[in-house]
Protein backbone atom coordinates (compact mmCIF):
# COMPACT_ATOMS: atom_id res chain seq x y z
CA UNK A 1 0.00 0.00 0.00
CA UNK A 2 2.75 2.32 1.08
CA UNK A 3 4.98 1.64 -2.20
CA UNK A 4 1.69 2.25 -4.58
CA UNK A 5 1.44 5.54 -3.09
CA UNK A 6 5.09 6.66 -3.02
CA UNK A 7 4.85 5.53 -7.03
CA UNK A 8 1.68 7.17 -7.52
CA UNK A 9 3.02 10.48 -5.78
CA UNK A 10 6.34 10.29 -8.30
CA UNK A 11 4.43 9.98 -11.27
CA UNK A 12 2.01 12.91 -10.69
CA UNK A 13 5.30 14.92 -9.19
CA UNK A 14 7.45 14.04 -12.82
CA UNK A 15 4.58 15.19 -14.70
CA UNK A 16 3.69 18.12 -12.86
CA UNK A 17 7.69 18.69 -12.89
CA UNK A 18 7.74 17.64 -17.05
CA UNK A 19 4.83 20.10 -17.89
CA UNK A 20 6.36 22.96 -15.78
CA UNK A 21 9.30 23.13 -18.07
CA UNK A 22 8.41 22.17 -21.00
CA UNK A 23 6.47 25.73 -20.45
CA UNK A 24 9.18 27.92 -19.26
CA UNK A 25 11.96 25.75 -21.14
CA UNK A 26 14.37 28.02 -22.19
CA UNK A 27 17.42 27.62 -24.76
CA UNK A 28 20.67 29.27 -24.66
CA UNK A 29 21.70 30.37 -28.35
CA UNK A 30 23.91 32.84 -29.82
CA UNK A 31 22.50 35.77 -31.41
CA UNK A 32 24.49 39.23 -32.74
CA UNK A 33 27.44 37.60 -30.87
CA UNK A 34 26.08 37.49 -27.56
CA UNK A 35 24.41 34.64 -25.46
CA UNK A 36 20.08 35.07 -25.75
CA UNK A 37 17.25 33.12 -24.83
CA UNK A 38 15.00 31.23 -26.92
CA UNK A 39 11.48 29.75 -25.51
CA UNK A 40 9.73 26.84 -26.89
CA UNK A 41 7.70 28.94 -29.94
CA UNK A 42 11.58 30.14 -30.93
CA UNK A 43 10.79 33.63 -29.95
CA UNK A 44 13.57 35.60 -28.25
CA UNK A 45 12.81 36.44 -25.18
CA UNK A 46 13.80 39.75 -23.69
CA UNK A 47 16.99 41.37 -23.67
CA UNK A 48 18.46 43.65 -20.80
CA UNK A 49 20.59 45.95 -22.23
CA UNK A 50 24.21 46.53 -20.93
CA UNK A 51 25.36 49.55 -19.26
CA UNK A 52 28.77 51.25 -18.24
CA UNK A 53 27.80 50.67 -15.01
CA UNK A 54 27.02 46.80 -15.13
CA UNK A 55 29.88 46.41 -18.20
CA UNK A 56 27.81 42.99 -18.93
CA UNK A 57 27.91 41.60 -15.07
CA UNK A 58 25.41 39.94 -12.73
CA UNK A 59 22.33 42.49 -12.04
CA UNK A 60 19.36 41.66 -10.00
CA UNK A 61 16.07 43.31 -10.38
CA UNK A 62 12.23 42.40 -9.93
CA UNK A 63 12.00 41.27 -13.50
CA UNK A 64 14.80 38.24 -13.19
CA UNK A 65 17.08 36.91 -10.80
CA UNK A 66 19.82 35.87 -12.32
CA UNK A 67 22.01 37.44 -15.33
CA UNK A 68 25.46 35.90 -16.61
CA UNK A 69 28.64 37.55 -18.26
CA UNK A 70 27.80 37.24 -22.00
CA UNK A 71 30.07 34.75 -24.00
CA UNK A 72 31.03 32.84 -21.15
CA UNK A 73 30.94 28.81 -20.52
CA UNK A 74 29.39 29.82 -17.65
CA UNK A 75 26.67 31.71 -19.11
CA UNK A 76 25.92 28.78 -21.34
CA UNK A 77 26.09 26.28 -19.03
CA UNK A 78 24.65 27.31 -15.71
CA UNK A 79 21.84 29.41 -18.21
CA UNK A 80 20.72 26.40 -19.82
CA UNK A 81 20.47 24.40 -15.83
CA UNK A 82 18.66 27.04 -14.83
CA UNK A 83 15.86 26.71 -17.59
CA UNK A 84 14.39 24.22 -16.04
CA UNK A 85 13.63 25.74 -12.60
CA UNK A 86 10.12 27.32 -12.50
CA UNK A 87 10.26 30.59 -11.38
CA UNK A 88 13.81 32.16 -12.21
CA UNK A 89 14.34 34.02 -15.70
CA UNK A 90 17.68 34.27 -16.96
CA UNK A 91 18.05 37.34 -19.00
CA UNK A 92 21.76 37.45 -20.74
CA UNK A 93 23.17 41.18 -20.57
CA UNK A 94 24.18 42.70 -24.15
CA UNK A 95 23.60 45.87 -25.92
CA UNK A 96 20.56 46.52 -28.41
CA UNK A 97 23.00 47.11 -31.22
CA UNK A 98 24.63 43.86 -30.82
CA UNK A 99 21.20 42.29 -30.58
CA UNK A 100 19.77 44.53 -33.60
CA UNK A 101 23.10 43.80 -35.71
CA UNK A 102 23.77 41.35 -38.65
CA UNK A 103 27.09 39.41 -39.47
CA UNK A 104 28.40 42.29 -41.79
CA UNK A 105 31.58 42.23 -44.22
CA UNK A 106 33.69 45.21 -44.74
CA UNK A 107 32.84 47.31 -47.43
CA UNK A 108 33.09 46.03 -50.56
CA UNK A 109 36.65 47.68 -52.81
CA UNK A 110 35.51 49.85 -56.22
CA UNK A 111 37.37 47.11 -57.99
CA UNK A 112 37.32 43.14 -58.95
CA UNK A 113 39.63 40.30 -57.21
CA UNK A 114 39.07 38.03 -59.26
CA UNK A 115 39.80 39.90 -62.18
CA UNK A 116 42.72 41.31 -60.58
CA UNK A 117 44.32 37.92 -59.92
CA UNK A 118 43.29 37.22 -63.67
CA UNK A 119 45.60 40.50 -64.89
CA UNK A 120 47.98 39.67 -62.62
CA UNK A 121 48.86 36.28 -64.91
CA UNK A 122 50.03 38.80 -67.56
CA UNK A 123 52.04 41.56 -65.89
CA UNK A 124 54.42 40.57 -67.52
CA UNK A 125 53.92 41.59 -71.11
CA UNK A 126 55.76 44.96 -70.00
CA UNK A 127 59.07 43.97 -69.02
CA UNK A 128 62.08 46.11 -68.35
CA UNK A 129 65.69 44.28 -67.30
CA UNK A 130 63.68 40.80 -67.13
CA UNK A 131 61.13 42.51 -64.57
CA UNK A 132 57.37 43.15 -65.37
CA UNK A 133 57.50 47.29 -65.32
CA UNK A 134 53.94 46.76 -63.29
CA UNK A 135 55.69 44.60 -60.55
CA UNK A 136 58.31 47.39 -59.71
CA UNK A 137 55.47 50.39 -59.69
CA UNK A 138 52.87 47.94 -57.41
CA UNK A 139 56.25 46.97 -55.16
CA UNK A 140 56.89 51.08 -54.53
CA UNK A 141 53.08 51.04 -54.18
CA UNK A 142 53.23 48.66 -51.31
CA UNK A 143 56.20 49.96 -49.75
CA UNK A 144 54.77 53.38 -49.36
CA UNK A 145 52.07 52.33 -47.73
CA UNK A 146 53.67 50.37 -45.58
CA UNK A 147 55.60 53.84 -44.54
CA UNK A 148 52.41 55.41 -44.24
CA UNK A 149 51.07 52.96 -42.00
CA UNK A 150 54.11 53.71 -39.53
CA UNK A 151 53.67 57.53 -39.99
CA UNK A 152 50.65 57.78 -38.53
CA UNK A 153 51.96 54.88 -35.72
CA UNK A 154 54.53 57.61 -35.10
CA UNK A 155 52.68 60.09 -34.58
CA UNK A 156 50.12 58.44 -32.60
CA UNK A 157 53.42 57.36 -30.17
CA UNK A 158 54.31 61.00 -30.16
CA UNK A 159 50.98 62.30 -29.10
CA UNK A 160 51.07 59.85 -26.09
CA UNK A 161 54.92 60.50 -25.52
CA UNK A 162 54.76 64.49 -25.67
CA UNK A 163 51.33 64.72 -23.17
CA UNK A 164 47.99 64.96 -24.17
CA UNK A 165 47.62 68.38 -23.33
CA UNK A 166 49.10 69.54 -26.49
CA UNK A 167 46.93 67.83 -29.12
CA UNK A 168 43.41 68.23 -29.86
CA UNK A 169 40.84 65.79 -30.19
CA UNK A 170 40.28 66.38 -33.48
CA UNK A 171 44.66 66.23 -34.49
CA UNK A 172 44.18 62.48 -32.49
CA UNK A 173 40.92 61.93 -34.63
CA UNK A 174 42.63 62.81 -37.99
CA UNK A 175 45.85 60.07 -37.13
CA UNK A 176 43.29 57.69 -36.16
CA UNK A 177 41.04 57.96 -39.50
CA UNK A 178 43.97 58.23 -41.89
CA UNK A 179 45.77 55.41 -39.99
CA UNK A 180 42.82 53.13 -40.97
CA UNK A 181 42.39 54.15 -44.31
CA UNK A 182 46.23 53.22 -45.04
CA UNK A 183 46.15 50.24 -43.65
CA UNK A 184 43.35 49.47 -46.12
CA UNK A 185 45.58 50.30 -48.83
CA UNK A 186 48.38 48.26 -47.28
CA UNK A 187 46.07 44.95 -47.38
CA UNK A 188 45.15 45.74 -50.60
CA UNK A 189 48.58 45.60 -51.89
CA UNK A 190 49.54 42.70 -49.47
CA UNK A 191 47.05 40.61 -50.87
CA UNK A 192 48.24 41.84 -54.39
CA UNK A 193 51.65 40.64 -54.40
CA UNK A 194 53.33 37.73 -53.97
CA UNK A 195 55.79 37.75 -51.50
CA UNK A 196 59.04 37.56 -54.20
CA UNK A 197 56.98 40.73 -55.66
CA UNK A 198 57.91 43.30 -52.23
CA UNK A 199 60.68 45.20 -51.37
CA UNK A 200 63.42 43.52 -49.59
CA UNK A 201 64.03 46.54 -47.83
CA UNK A 202 60.90 46.90 -45.66
CA UNK A 203 62.28 46.75 -42.47
CA UNK A 204 64.00 49.98 -43.41
CA UNK A 205 60.42 51.55 -44.40
CA UNK A 206 59.10 51.10 -41.33
CA UNK A 207 61.47 52.81 -39.03
CA UNK A 208 61.78 55.29 -41.87
CA UNK A 209 57.77 56.20 -41.76
CA UNK A 210 57.57 55.73 -38.50
CA UNK A 211 60.19 58.26 -37.53
CA UNK A 212 58.88 60.80 -39.77
CA UNK A 213 55.69 60.43 -38.69
CA UNK A 214 57.29 60.75 -34.62
CA UNK A 215 59.86 63.67 -34.49
CA UNK A 216 57.71 66.42 -36.43
CA UNK A 217 54.83 65.55 -34.10
CA UNK A 218 57.06 65.37 -31.28
CA UNK A 219 59.29 68.33 -32.28
CA UNK A 220 56.29 70.43 -33.88
CA UNK A 221 52.72 69.58 -32.73
CA UNK A 222 50.05 69.56 -34.73
CA UNK A 223 51.04 72.10 -37.07
CA UNK A 224 54.25 69.92 -38.25
CA UNK A 225 52.18 66.87 -38.36
CA UNK A 226 50.01 68.57 -40.80
CA UNK A 227 52.58 69.95 -43.12
CA UNK A 228 54.10 66.51 -42.96
CA UNK A 229 51.34 64.80 -44.35
CA UNK A 230 50.22 67.24 -47.31
CA UNK A 231 54.28 67.19 -48.34
CA UNK A 232 54.18 63.26 -48.27
CA UNK A 233 50.37 62.94 -50.05
CA UNK A 234 51.30 65.71 -52.78
CA UNK A 235 54.03 63.24 -53.78
CA UNK A 236 52.00 60.11 -53.54
CA UNK A 237 49.10 61.89 -55.74
CA UNK A 238 52.01 62.44 -58.31
CA UNK A 239 53.22 58.69 -58.12
CA UNK A 240 49.58 57.66 -58.44
CA UNK A 241 49.17 59.80 -61.41
CA UNK A 242 52.53 58.63 -63.33
CA UNK A 243 50.74 55.09 -63.04
CA UNK A 244 47.58 55.76 -63.60
CA UNK A 245 47.63 57.74 -66.70
CA UNK A 246 49.70 54.96 -69.11
CA UNK A 247 47.02 52.07 -67.59
CA UNK A 248 44.11 54.55 -68.77
CA UNK A 249 45.43 54.51 -72.21
CA UNK A 250 46.43 51.33 -73.19
CA UNK A 251 43.08 49.85 -71.16
CA UNK A 252 44.60 46.47 -70.43
CA UNK A 253 44.16 46.42 -66.92
CA UNK A 254 40.72 47.91 -65.68
CA UNK A 255 40.65 45.95 -62.74
CA UNK A 256 44.20 47.35 -61.17
CA UNK A 257 43.65 50.77 -62.95
CA UNK A 258 40.33 50.78 -60.77
CA UNK A 259 42.76 50.14 -57.33
CA UNK A 260 44.89 52.34 -58.34
CA UNK A 261 42.44 55.29 -58.45
CA UNK A 262 40.69 53.89 -55.71
CA UNK A 263 43.80 54.65 -53.01
CA UNK A 264 44.61 57.68 -55.57
CA UNK A 265 41.65 59.39 -54.43
CA UNK A 266 41.74 59.13 -50.94
CA UNK A 267 45.14 59.93 -50.37
CA UNK A 268 44.15 63.25 -52.29
CA UNK A 269 41.63 63.53 -49.55
CA UNK A 270 44.10 62.78 -47.00
CA UNK A 271 46.37 65.90 -48.91
CA UNK A 272 43.17 68.22 -48.88
CA UNK A 273 42.41 67.25 -45.23
CA UNK A 274 45.55 67.88 -43.75
CA UNK A 275 46.36 71.37 -45.95
CA UNK A 276 42.76 72.66 -44.65
CA UNK A 277 43.72 71.82 -41.20
CA UNK A 278 47.51 73.07 -41.33
CA UNK A 279 46.52 76.66 -43.04
CA UNK A 280 43.18 77.10 -40.87
CA UNK A 281 43.87 80.78 -39.22
CA UNK A 282 47.25 81.30 -40.53
CA UNK A 283 45.86 83.44 -43.96
CA UNK A 284 48.42 81.87 -46.53
CA UNK A 285 47.52 81.46 -49.96
CA UNK A 286 49.63 79.95 -52.65
CA UNK A 287 52.89 77.71 -52.05
CA UNK A 288 54.82 80.50 -52.35
CA UNK A 289 53.10 82.69 -49.45
CA UNK A 290 54.47 80.34 -46.91
CA UNK A 291 57.52 80.41 -44.38
CA UNK A 292 60.72 79.48 -45.80
CA UNK A 293 60.96 76.92 -42.96
CA UNK A 294 57.61 74.89 -44.36
CA UNK A 295 58.82 75.08 -48.40
CA UNK A 296 62.06 74.03 -47.49
CA UNK A 297 61.01 71.14 -45.13
CA UNK A 298 57.85 70.13 -48.10
CA UNK A 299 60.95 69.97 -49.90
CA UNK A 300 63.30 67.47 -48.04
CA UNK A 301 59.98 65.19 -47.31
CA UNK A 302 58.96 65.10 -51.23
CA UNK A 303 62.85 64.38 -52.14
CA UNK A 304 62.79 62.01 -50.12
CA UNK A 305 60.07 60.38 -50.97
CA UNK A 306 61.30 60.18 -54.44
CA UNK A 307 64.70 58.98 -53.70
CA UNK A 308 62.22 56.15 -51.02
CA UNK A 309 60.38 55.25 -54.70
CA UNK A 310 63.38 55.39 -57.22
CA UNK A 311 64.91 52.38 -54.36
CA UNK A 312 61.99 50.29 -54.06
CA UNK A 313 61.44 50.00 -58.08
CA UNK A 314 65.28 47.87 -57.74
CA UNK A 315 65.02 46.68 -54.70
Amino acid sequence: MLYRAISSWRRESMSLFTAGAKRRRRTIVPVGGIWSQTCNAGCVSTIMPASPQTGGSCVRSASFRRGYLPLSSRSALLGALGCSYPQPQVRLLGTAASLNARPSSPPQPPFDWIGLEEEKKIWGDFESNGEAVLVQDLRSDHAGETGAVYIYAGAQAAMKWGGGGRFSAESRAFVQTHHATESEHLAYFERLLDPGMKSKLLPFWRISGWCLGFFPTLLGGESALFLTVEAVETFVEAHYQEQIYPLQCSGRFPELLKLLRHCCDEEVHHKEDAQARWLQGRGFGEVEDRPRLARLWAWVVGTGSRAAVAVCRKI
